[in-house]
């Protein structure tokens, strides 16, 4: 949110309010390119992996699937530069809306790790607990709403 907010004048001064945002959020979603990048060279260093690039038979699978990831990933942060641009007479609610666009990523991705038995094997305390930790997240996502 900092990179995003520091980024919000990157633009030329005829865009449209809706799409101001959208040179900040490439740059931003970039920066968290080459950070994971990094890191995975690390790992399969670290893990000596190299060799798993040279099977073919996932290439296409790995290639899918890193595509969508990264899609959704850019179409958050599209969306949210979007949305905030029907939101700039209210600082409160620019302010709120990349803590709700956090807490739904949170909440989603928990949401389909139960569904895709992710969570299979843990116990029933921990599973209540990321149950609670949801509730809390949903309802935090609408409280300032309801008391302001």
């Amino acid at each position: 949110n900092v990179g995003l907010a520091f980024g919000a004048n990157l633009s030329f001064p005829e865009t449209d309010p809706m799409f101001k945002g959208l040179p900040a959020t490439f740059l931003v979603t970039l920066g968290g390119f080459c950070t994971n990048a990094v890191y995975c060279f690390y790992q399969n260093s670290k893990n000596n992996t190299w060799s798993d690039y040279k099977k073919g038979s996932v290439w296409a699978n790995n290639a899918l699937f890193c595509l969508l990831a990264g899609a959704l990933w850019y179409s958050q942060f599209f969306g949210l530069s979007l949305g905030q641009g029907f939101l700039k007479d209210n600082p409160d609610l620019i302010t709120f809306s990349f803590c709700i666009l956090m807490a739904l990523n949170v909440t989603f991705s928990n949401v389909w790790g139960i569904i895709l038995k992710e969570w299979k094997g843990c116990s029933n305390k921990t599973i209540t607990v990321l149950v609670i930790g949801l509730i809390v997240l949903i309802i935090s996502s609408f409280v300032p709403q309801i008391i302001g």
